[in-house]
């Protein structure tokens, strides 16, 4: 069975901010004037690496974050 610790609404709310400041961090420094290569998704939008760096990053600090205990 696995039970999910409940950090309160506050702490959250702390986290998220934190985790997208530090996500959006790395996109600006990953910012290239002169352009980017992107490629489409299936739904025919653009995703850069920078975006898909970005993803990892945020699903790993939020996974970090608020873990899942094991019973």
């Amino acid at each position: 069975m696995t039970i999910q610790t409940s950090p309160t609404l506050n702490a959250i709310k702390t986290i998220a901010a934190e985790t997208a400041t530090a996500a959006g961090q790395l996109l600006a420094r990953r910012f290239d004037p002169a352009g980017t290569l992107a490629r489409r998704k299936a739904d025919a939008s653009l995703v850069t690496e920078a975006d898909l760096e970005a993803d990892r990053f945020i699903l790993a600090a939020l996974q970090r974050q608020t873990p899942v205990r094991q019973c």
